[in-house]
């Protein structure tokens, strides 16, 4: 675009300057100075003329850059307004401000990933170290049950069959990764199916103490603790249990709880428990018993309580067998 004198102001300057000439004779100013200050002044506006050309020639050059600027100030004006901030430095702080929080939140993202693939690599060890130990420990099962069904075999269950069956967790657990359950058959025909399932309180009573007996061998327990493993059993098989007991007591210490005569008659030391109402209180008490009180307390398990004399020859005759 073309730009004139008399757009630039020229002829109006020219105007101005013959005034301030006019002016200037009154002062004492001379023509040459005017003259040089003129050109001076003349000077100044052709370099001004020449930024004002630089500038429309670049608006004329790159009109969508005047669209740009505009469209991008309206864009800040929106998002000033949106985060509620006053004026351009509170809204760079508030940028300064989710940058840092973006950083914190990646951050934190990049450790997750990082937990998670530690985890991953956890997990398939616990998982091969439990094929592992779930191998050892299936390689004892055949040990194991011959030497239980041998052991029921001496407690008139000839025919039993019993088996291990292992099942993987879905995850691994504190209980490890595969889940254990004893499988039991008491007669011919049977299928073997969960021990908790079909065994009857005799059958699990001397399963039980066949498990304790064998279990106490191969650790070298030297005490054992037995609370009624003969619930449900009577007769000879209470016989055999007591015996069983017995031998078991060449190795370890054995502690029976019962209410058998057959059990108790076998045993070399005895305690009686017994409860005792004080006030508002019920106590527990622990007797021993002296060589002349065992008999009496064996009769009394064979009686309704009286100690009659064919209770005290059964008795003395049940011990005597143990000796």
């Amino acid at each position: 675009a073309a730009v004139d004198r008399e757009e630039l102001g020229l002829e109006s300057l020219a105007g101005q300057l013959r005034k301030l000439g006019e002016r200037a004779e009154r002062l004492g100013v001379s023509n040459d100075q005017l003259t040089s200050m003129g050109y001076a002044l003349e000077d100044l506006v052709r370099e001004l003329r020449g930024h004002w050309q630089d500038l429309v020639d670049q608006l004329d050059a790159n009109p969508g850059e005047l669209n740009f600027v505009e469209e991008r100030l309206s864009a800040i004006d929106r998002v000033q307004r949106k985060h509620q901030c006053a004026d351009d430095s509170a809204l760079i702080a508030h940028w300064e401000t989710l940058e840092r929080r973006l950083k914190v939140w990646t951050e934190g993202a990049e450790e997750l990933e990082r937990a998670r693939a530690e985890v991953r690599e956890a997990s398939l060890k616990v998982s091969a170290a439990g094929e592992d130990w779930n191998q050892i420990l299936m390689k004892a099962e055949p040990a194991m049950v011959a030497a239980v069904t041998g052991g029921l075999a001496d407690l008139a269950m000839s025919q039993t069959r019993i088996a291990v069956r292992a099942v993987r967790r879905s995850a691994p657990s504190p209980l490890g990764t595969y889940a254990y359950t004893l499988e039991f058959s008491a007669n011919p025909g049977q299928e073997l199916q969960e021990l908790a399932k079909v065994a009857s309180g005799g059958e699990r009573s001397r399963l039980m103490l066949v498990l304790k007996r064998y279990l106490a061998e191969r650790k070298g327990l030297s005490t054992v603790l037995f609370d009624e493993i003969d619930t449900g059993v009577s007769g000879a098989t209470a016989s055999k249990m007591a015996h069983m007991l017995r031998s078991m007591s060449q190795n370890a210490q054995i502690i029976a709880i019962t209410h058998l005569p057959q059990v108790a008659a076998l045993g070399s030391q005895h305690w009686v428990v017994e409860k005792l109402v004080d006030g508002d209180r019920t106590l527990t008490q622990l007797k021993t018993l002296s060589d002349s009180d065992r008999a009496p307390e064996v009769a009394r398990l064979l009686s309704d309580g009286d100690l009659s004399a064919l209770a005290m020859a059964q008795a003395e005759a049940l011990m005597a067998a143990a000796e």
